[in-house]
């Protein structure tokens, strides 16, 4: 990857910005144009260091994420948003199961057809919300807590799906998914109530910049733990990396500094998506 491979990406990327600003539309249009004009011409080539920076981008989105959702802001979620969230879950996986399996797929095919048809671009709605400043209107909580009801079910199902690859499975592997389930929220909130806080006040607190070097080392550092030994997803690394840091008295600081890190990465990530 070359100094001006990557000049010539950001300086496409922010004429398309500025076009569709222009032409009052979200960002992530213009990003993903400027990636299919990228593609075509061939300007993009090193697509796996390209797909690596994607990658950070949208662990630290669902960082920031889990970082601006309280632990004991969960019951604010609202009865409206548990029901929904459960409800549409529900209702689209079942009608995305039965038209999958209409038209032919078998068992696991439509199993994996129907959750894949059931949650939200989670990356996409809080991008939207965040650029129009609405995170904090009633729709924009309604919408991120339906989300966030949806992230916690796929958690569950995602670790449940990623066992049915493997052939004879027992009961014992069953029990050991739910185990590791219960294991990361325990985790989560052991870390956020009894250690983290302690930690950054004593150690951390006291210098703007260790406690941003060190978030984006715990955010990216959990979601390599995550998604290598532990078989998970970056992205369930990145939400309960922020999760745990969301007690801190420091976590609004700590969103203000990481966000124009994201805000990078994820132009990075839209651009490969219309490049490919």
């Amino acid at each position: 990857m070359e100094f001006t491979q990557i000049a010539a990406l950001l300086v496409v990327a922010g004429i398309f910005g500025i076009a569709v600003r222009l032409l009052k539309q979200p960002l992530i249009v213009g990003y993903i144009f400027a990636g299919v004009v990228l593609g075509i011409f061939g300007i993009v080539t090193d697509l796996e260091v390209f797909s690596v920076m994607g990658k950070i981008g949208v662990t630290l989105l669902l960082f920031l994420l889990g970082l601006e959702m309280n632990i004991r802001e969960f019951p604010s979620i609202g009865k409206t948003a548990i029901v929904t969230g459960a409800g549409q879950i529900l209702f689209t996986s079942s009608l995305g199961f039965v038209i999958a399996y209409l038209f032919g797929f078998s068992l696991l095919p439509s199993i994996y057809i129907a959750i894949a048809l059931t949650f939200s671009s989670t990356i996409i709605m809080v991008k939207l919300l965040s650029e129009k400043k609405d995170l904090n209107s009633l729709y924009g909580k309604i919408a991120v807590g339906l989300l966030l009801v949806q992230d916690i079910f796929a958690i569950l199902i995602l670790m449940f799906l990623s066992s049915l690859n493997r052939a004879n499975l027992g009961f014992s592997e069953y029990v050991y998914i739910v185990a590791k389930a219960i294991f990361f929220l325990m985790a989560v909130w052991i870390l956020s109530k009894k250690v983290l806080p302690s930690f950054f006040e004593k150690v951390i607190g006291g210098s703007p910049e260790l406690i941003f070097i060190s978030s984006i080392a715990w955010a990216l550092g959990i979601s390599a733990f995550v998604a290598g030994p532990l078989g998970i997803t970056l992205e369930i690394g990145g939400f309960l990396a922020g999760l745990a840091l969301s007690n801190l008295p420091e976590h609004l600081q700590i969103a203000a500094k990481t966000k124009p890190l994201r805000d990078f990465f994820l132009t990075i990530f839209f651009l490969l998506l219309g490049a490919q």
